[in-house]
């Protein structure tokens, strides 16, 4: 059986409009979320890769700017008495001190320097000649020099470096360390790993003090990266998590943010000591204008889907109301409502066919009515000679004339029977001319249908004892407002087709009911059925359907649809169909009695 998608034209073209517009849009709408989000994360990464870059300059120019200040202290060593080769005894501890002084002014007024030293040549034959550099003068910040005193543990290698303020200890570093053998090659050095004291990170760095003779000296400072750190994590905006890790792993600075474990992340190595930059940003910080983003896309692509759906369903209305119209005036003309019309006022094509059509429709209407006409007028022709014809014959046959044989009379009850069925035919003919032309007038009166069928089987019972057929009827009161004659030739016209479909030994069966809101009566019949292909013409005029493997029955197949027409002058229905265990079943159904009861004609 098709499905109701395949048996209308219209959600048919629908849904090949809905999927024509509304596909593309939905497309367009996922695009352009991944659009959006691609675009989102290639701009949070431009964000990074420039904070990143920022970043990198600016531990870059923090180490760069501490070299700077150290080689021009260690010039400003030179040009002071600084480089001058020490003196003994008490003049000699009076020039260091002096000079421990310089560098502390030198020192406090800068976040940069935790600390420095100069390292000088010593005195020939007073030092290791594989060491000959000793410490000349040390300065060391007041904050520094507090973490040393409350903390006994603050890092070992800047105590190497600096001497504890207060104490006579001059520690010197070995020329093998490369914070001395560096700067001895005329180069700055700057150490690759990050220290703490105490809280504050700090680089080794040493640049080298030279004369016009050479290097007579190396100056060591301990470089503080807690100014560095503090730029680094107003930088991040507490946005990101921005961590600089030296060579080594340790960590000089790390943003307090933390961005989750789906963090989107971005490397750097600046400068050439190996230190490691990162940044590493939260998901939801990056994409948080996306939600809102792809909402709007996705309202936008909703409104579009919306309007593509009202036009499809504007277009599709436009395109099918003429097909609807056409298809309705088809059944109805399929059903012999000739002056059915589709009523399309278009200039388009479909506007022209239903036109067409209503001319085609016109047409056979008026060549119906012209048939209709000439079977009237040929019927009214023919039933008078055919009326003088029967009264003749009935002359004869009561001997009117003379006697006649036997054999006379047998011929003569032949053709009688032959001119009965004629007459009928005749009258069937002029009853459904009427019918169509609408000039029957029904007598209504208050009658009861279980009377009329008990009446109807009681005409039909001698053809069908003569046949062998049995005829039972079950019918109780059931009074409604009719045309006593009419409704009588329906039920004599059903049980009849009945009975002359029913072979011998077979069984009729007719029921009537009734209640409040109608009358029913049933027909049963013994017969093979009507092959259903066919149900549909039943009731159509001259359709005369013999049931499977039948021959052809009598009469002229116009009994049923001037039944039909009776009923629907009634306000009631006749319908038909197949028992399963084989043969008919027609349904005669009828409106009750009105309140007011009482005849009325129609």
């Amino acid at each position: 059986m098709p499905s109701l998608f395949s048996r209308h034209i219209g959600l048919q073209l629908a849904a090949a409009l809905i999927l024509a517009s509304v596909a593309p849009l939905l497309g367009a709408g996922f695009l352009a979320s991944r659009l959006i989000e691609d675009t989102l994360l290639r701009q949070s990464e431009s964000t990074r890769d420039s904070l990143l870059d920022a970043s990198g300059s600016l531990v870059d120019g923090h180490v760069a700017g501490a070299e700077a200040s150290l080689t021009t202290i260690a010039r400003m060593i030179v040009v002071e008495e600084f480089a001058n080769p020490r003196k003994v005894g008490r003049e000699d501890a009076r020039v260091k001190e002096e000079l421990a002084k310089r560098l502390l002014g030198l020192l406090e007024p800068s976040d940069v320097l935790l600390g420095l030293a100069y390292h000088g040549t010593g005195t020939p034959g007073e030092n290791d000649p594989e060491d000959p550099y000793e410490v000349r003068a040390q300065a060391v910040q007041s904050r520094y020099n507090s973490y040393q005193q409350e903390l006994p543990q603050v890092d070992q290698n800047l105590r190497n470096g600096f001497a504890v303020p207060g104490s006579n200890e001059a520690p010197r570093i070995p020329l093998a360390d490369p914070v001395v053998s560096v700067p001895r090659a005329g180069k700055s050095y700057v150490s690759e790993s990050i220290q703490f004291a105490g809280p504050i990170p700090y680089i080794r760095m040493s640049v080298p003090v030279r004369t016009e003779a050479g290097v007579i000296g190396v100056l060591v400072a301990s470089v503080n990266l807690e100014p560095m750190r503090e730029t680094l994590n107003r930088l991040a905006a507490g946005r990101a998590a921005l961590t600089v890790r030296d060579a080594d792993g340790t960590v000089v600075a790390a943003g307090t943010t933390d961005p989750g474990a789906d963090a989107l992340e971005s490397r750097t190595l600046p400068g050439a000591r190996g230190w490691t930059l990162s940044i590493r940003e939260p998901r939801g910080a990056a994409l948080g204008t996306l939600a809102a983003a792809r909402r709007q896309a996705w309202l936008w692509t909703a409104a579009a889907v919306l309007l593509a759906l009202v036009i499809t369903f504007v277009v599709t209305a436009r395109l099918m109301s003429p097909v609807r119209a056409l298809s309705g005036a088809v059944e109805k003309m399929a059903r012999g409502d000739l002056r059915a019309r589709a009523g399309v006022e278009r200039q388009d094509e479909l506007g022209r066919l239903a036109q067409a059509f209503d001319g085609m429709a016109a047409a056979l209407e008026k060549l119906d009515q012209l048939k209709s006409d000439f079977v009237s007028h040929a019927s009214h022709e023919l039933r008078t000679p055919l009326t003088s014809m029967k009264l003749s014959i009935a002359n004869l046959q009561d001997g009117v004339i003379g006697p006649l044989d036997g054999r006379q009379q047998e011929v003569l009850a032949r053709v009688r029977g032959d001119l009965d069925r004629l007459i009928r035919m005749v009258n069937e003919l002029l009853d459904a001319a009427r019918l169509e032309a609408g000039r029957v007038e029904l007598s209504r009166e208050r009658c009861d249908l279980g009377a009329i069928a008990r009446g109807a089987v009681e005409t039909v019972r001698p053809i069908a004892d003569e046949k062998g057929v049995r005829l039972e009827v079950e019918a109780g009161a059931a009074p409604l407002d009719g045309d006593r004659m009419k409704l009588h030739e329906v039920v004599l016209n059903v049980v009849d087709n009945a009975v002359k479909f029913t072979p011998a030994g077979g069984r009729v069966h007719v029921a009537v009911t009734g209640d409040g809101d109608g009358v029913a009566c049933v027909v049963t019949d013994g017969g093979p059925g009507i092959p259903t292909e066919k149900l549909a013409r039943v009731f159509e005029k001259f359709a005369m359907i013999p049931g499977d493997g039948a021959p052809k029955p009598p009469g002229a197949g116009l009994g049923l649809s001037i039944s039909r027409k009776i009923m629907e002058l009634h306000g009631g229905s006749i319908r038909v169909d197949n028992l399963p265990g084989g043969g008919a079943r027609f349904r005669i159904a009828l409106p009750g009695p009105r309140p007011s009861g009482g005849p009325r004609s129609a």
